[in-house]
């Protein structure tokens, strides 16, 4: 993936492949939570980073490990429990999905407004049919 995206690297859950299909197993471990604080850490090492000058961002509790090695956290679209605790640490949050809630907020209400004016006519119409 690096390679495709003209990275100098990645790091992710690897999935098993053989002869170009994939088995629906997984190559070592699942990179999540913890482990992946650890590989973040190793490669820091390994690459001689200063983890306090780095930047990492997520949108899931889940990497609250890794979020809270380095020194610019960021709160990507974040869950729930990760928008609280960014919220309590002072990260900085960026939900990119506001702009769809409003909109979806806005077709429900004219959902519900529609059957509502609908009904209405609806009845109406029944009222003026029996007079």
């Amino acid at each position: 993936m690096a390679r495709r995206l003209g990275l100098t690297g990645a790091m992710g859950t690897v999935a098993e492949h053989e002869d170009g299909v994939y088995t629906g197993r997984l190559v070592g471990d699942m990179l999540h939570g913890p482990a992946k604080a650890e590989a973040i850490k190793a490669l820091a090492a390994r690459e001689g980073s200063d983890l306090s000058r780095c930047s990492a961002y997520s949108d899931s509790y889940n990497d609250l490990p890794m979020l809270s090695m380095v020194g610019t956290p960021i709160a990507i679209n974040p869950d729930s429990k990760l928008r609280a605790h960014a919220k309590a640490q002072g990260w900085r949050i960026r939900d990119y999905r506001t702009g769809r809630k409003a909109a979806r907020a806005g077709l429900v209400v004219a959902a519900a407004a529609g059957g509502v004016s609908g009904a209405v006519a609806a009845g109406a119409a029944v009222r003026a049919r029996r007079h």
